[in-house]
């Protein structure tokens, strides 16, 4: 290709990329560099599917190019094609052994496929093949982070700052690191160094407010917050979310619950009816002296639905389908020891229910959403009531088992990216309907979750389950299980209306 041939090349791509024009489809075979030029062009507009098929017409002809394989591998990775991705990055190492980027990338690719142990090994060579290769110790530290060696990670963010000391990332990964470690002096210098040198990064803020919040800096900590949000207020939505708005909590143990309810207002007027917002306000209204708004808010006689279930055409009894729903939950293949963020203590939990193999719950499936619909057909149609005004049109279910064993229960808590939450009783041990007031093995709502600093005693409603029970109930209303002791396990099924977003 002559030069006057190339200008105008770069000028078609340049026009193509802005004006979002199909890219000229080519026969005709193209350089390496040449593509690569184009197809950083297209890269800069944000086509990152034409540079690629820049870089396949490449290897069409140049099949072992190395750098047009890794190009390929890491825009693969940007749209989202991670098994593409390992494909081109294989190739690319295998044609250039020593080649420090594909090594790194590769392990990218495998990291976000979960082939973590084949993921540091390609990190380390990449570290090998070039130890002042920084981007490799920062990746070296997020993979040994998901492997759950945190003292190794922290190492090698700090092989990376020793490189480059004004990364800001790596001060950043390294304080979350530290922060985890629970050395939170040594993290709140990490964090402290992430925002002098990227004070836009409002993440790091807010991380940097969790550690001086968990130091009992709370001045310090709120500071560190507010400069957060104003920073990327969008940053809340996915803290109210994993029910973890630190900002509010900080405001709740400082004593300044009118403030928090401003702060939760503020929240629900960008995003009315969430959850974990609905819950904080119910706790601040009541220590701010407003029962009878929390009343409104928290409606246990109005919201709890409770119904005993008739049997499905497909089972003979209620009998006959809890024997098998147990039977699968105890069977599941991804039936574990709940993780410690669980809410449950000495018990264990599947994932998801609705995928694979679903046995009988998909007539389950099936009952739950019949019962859900009837439940929003209960509903006035009209209410200025936040959890009802704010009834999803579009919804899914995310459904999961619960197997609690002796002194088994599980801690007050919300499910905070929810619209309506449910559970199914199962199986139950027969300590559970037991006379007296023990209530071992009951459900309880009101109590907030301990950690959450609060005055007022709430109010409190226990329902005592029975196998083929199921409760219906707002995603915000704060729930617990209390412990019951014998060697008969408590079974049950919950799941969650989530709003299709």
């Amino acid at each position: 290709m002559d030069r006057a041939e190339r200008r105008r090349e770069q000028r078609l791509a340049g026009k193509q990329a802005e004006t979002g024009a199909p890219l000229e489809p080519r026969t005709r075979p193209i350089a390496p560099a040449e593509a690569m030029r184009l197809a950083e062009t297209y890269r800069q507009h944000g086509r990152l599917a034409d540079a690629y098929a820049l870089y396949r017409r490449v290897l069409l002809t140049h099949p072992n190019h190395a750098e047009s394989l890794d190009r390929c591998g890491l825009l693969a990775l940007q749209l989202g094609r991670t098994e593409e991705a390992v494909r081109h990055l294989r190739r690319a190492v295998a044609s250039q052994h020593d080649f420090a980027d594909a090594h790194n990338n590769l392990a990218i690719a495998l990291g976000a496929t979960g082939h973590l142990d084949e993921a540091l090994a390609s990190c380390e060579r990449a570290i090998r093949f070039n130890p002042d290769f920084v981007e490799s110790h920062v990746n070296l530290g997020h993979l040994l982070k998901q492997k759950g060696d945190l003292e190794q990670a922290a190492l090698a963010y700090q092989r990376a700052i020793a490189l480059r000391p004004e990364h800001g990332n790596a001060h950043y990964q390294l304080g979350l690191t530290l922060h985890a470690l629970d050395r939170l002096d040594q993290a709140a210098a990490s964090l402290s160094h992430a925002v002098a040198l990227r004070p836009d990064q409002a993440e790091a803020h807010y991380s940097l407010g969790m550690v001086l919040h968990g130091m009992k800096a709370l001045d310090d900590a709120l500071v560190a917050y507010d400069r957060a949000i104003r920073l990327k207020p969008s940053l809340l939505d996915g803290l109210f979310d994993v029910g973890k708005p630190r900002h509010v909590l900080a405001l709740f143990e400082r004593g300044e619950h009118q403030k928090a309810l401003g702060a939760l207002d503020d929240f629900l007027r960008r995003a009315p009816g969430q959850s974990c917002a609905l819950a904080l306000k119910a706790i601040a209204l009541d220590e701010t002296g407003q029962r009878a708004r929390v009343r409104e808010l928290v409606d246990f006689e109005r919201l709890i639905s409770c119904e005993r279930l008739s049997p499905p055409a497909d089972f003979a009894s209620m009998e006959e389908l809890n024997r098998a729903l147990a039977d699968h939950i105890r069977g599941h293949p991804t039936l574990q020891d709940a993780p410690p963020a669980f809410s449950a203590h000495r018990g264990k939990a599947t994932g998801e229910l609705l995928r694979g193999d679903k046995g009988p719950i998909r007539v389950f499936e099936r009952m739950m959403r019949s019962a859900v619909e009837a439940y929003q057909r209960s509903l006035p149609e009209q209410s200025d009531h936040p959890f009802i005004a704010n009834a999803p049109r579009r919804w899914h279910l995310t459904m999961w088992g619960n197997v609690i064993e002796t002194e088994g229960f599980q801690v007050p808590h919300i499910h905070p990216s929810g619209w309506l939450s449910a559970v199914y009783y199962v199986t139950l041990p027969e300590v559970v309907g037991a006379p007296g007031d023990a209530r071992a093995g009951w459900i309880e709502f009101g109590e907030p979750y301990w950690d959450i600093a609060h005055s007022v005693r709430p109010e409190i409603k226990t329902f005592q389950p029975e196998a083929g029970m199921l409760l219906l109930f707002p995603s915000y209303f704060y729930h617990r299980t209390l412990p019951f002791t014998s060697d008969q396990q408590r079974i049950s099924i919950a799941f969650d209306v989530v709003p299709s977003r």
